[in-house]
């Protein structure tokens, strides 16, 4: 498949065939534990891409989440990501897509470098994996706001949101300079302030 040209739903649900039943190729199922559920969580994938306008509304009206936003900006490279991860390859570009969308949040002159801060974290995947994952939170007079913009999927939601549905259990800050050196990044007191509530919640959970 061309990735480099926009697919069509039928592009999409021919690819979600050619990916499951690749998957029978003995070599390759054996880096997962089943079949039958690799094809499933990848055929969920595809529903999700080819019907994302209902899936963004689903997606608000379960979180109660009126600004939350689920899109594809890059439906080929969604679907590679999809398949990449279920048979375990760790092809993601997460640092070099949030990092590229960061920066772009600042030089458009939406956000301020002290209101945009990017972070690394690990968490628990629905098959029990711990996943390496990097992103951007977002100060707002709305309250904070986390952001993944990276192989092929935007998402936003609420940071509170996002703690109760999927807590991080690792979290750390990640600095990079725009603008003339001048640092991405929270002040100090604000990233402690918020650092201090996402402690509390995951030892309730963990």
């Amino acid at each position: 498949m061309n990735i480099n040209k926009q697919p069509t739903d039928k592009n999409i649900v021919e690819a979600s065939n050619m990916m499951a039943q690749s998957i029978q190729n003995p070599i390759t199922s054996q880096m997962q534990p089943s079949k039958l559920t690799t094809k499933r969580r990848i055929g969920e994938e595809m529903d999700k891409i080819i019907n994302a306008a209902h899936f963004q509304k689903q997606f608000r009206k379960d979180t109660n989440d009126p600004l939350a936003k689920l899109f594809y900006y890059d439906k080929n490279k969604a679907m590679k990501m999809c398949y990449d991860t279920e048979l375990g390859y760790a092809n993601g570009t997460c640092v070099k897509n949030n990092k590229e969308y960061a920066a772009k949040l600042v030089f458009s002159g939406k956000h301020r470098p002290n209101h945009v801060q990017m972070i690394k974290m690990t968490l628990e995947g629905h098959d029990g994996k711990i996943i390496y994952h990097v992103a951007i939170l977002i100060k707002t007079l709305l309250g904070i706001r986390y952001v993944s913009h990276a192989n092929g999927k935007h998402l936003e939601i609420s940071w509170d949101h996002k703690q109760k549905s999927q807590c991080p259990r690792t979290l750390e800050p990640l600095l990079f300079a725009v603008m003339n050196d001048k640092q991405v990044r929270w002040r100090k007191k604000d990233w402690r302030v918020m650092r201090k509530k996402w402690t509390a919640i995951k030892n309730k959970l963990y």
